[in-house]
């Protein structure tokens, strides 16, 4: 385990069933690639086991990035990410809901 100085912004998505797999192309090919560009850097692209999504008939999938700090994140916030939201929803209005949380690393193993 090594200690690690960063902050890590998880956001979480939950998409309607239907757009599944059109939500997560834009993930993956529009959102992380304008994250990492705005200066963050992918830390997980994660499918979240949700029995309450599932129920709701939506998926549920959580983005975490990574900054060193403050200043990083809000550069983040306003160049990219409010433009992202904002295509979110106007391409999916409520189809897709979102929250985020931002956390202090302590420490970060080499797991694969």
């Amino acid at each position: 385990m090594k200690e690690a100085n960063r902050l890590i912004f998880n956001t979480s998505f939950f998409a309607e069933a239907a757009i599944e797999k059109e939500f997560l192309a834009f993930l993956t090919e529009e959102y992380i690639p304008a994250a990492e560009g705005g200066g963050m850097s992918l830390v997980h692209l994660s499918s979240i086991r949700s029995s309450e999504a599932d129920e709701a008939g939506a998926r549920a999938y959580a983005v975490q990035l990574a900054c060193r700090d403050e200043q990083e994140l809000d550069r983040f916030r306003g160049r990219v990410m409010e433009p992202m939201l904002a295509t979110v929803k106007s391409r999916w209005g409520m189809g897709v809901m979102h929250f985020s949380t931002l956390m202090d690393a302590i420490a970060y193993g080499t797991a694969d």
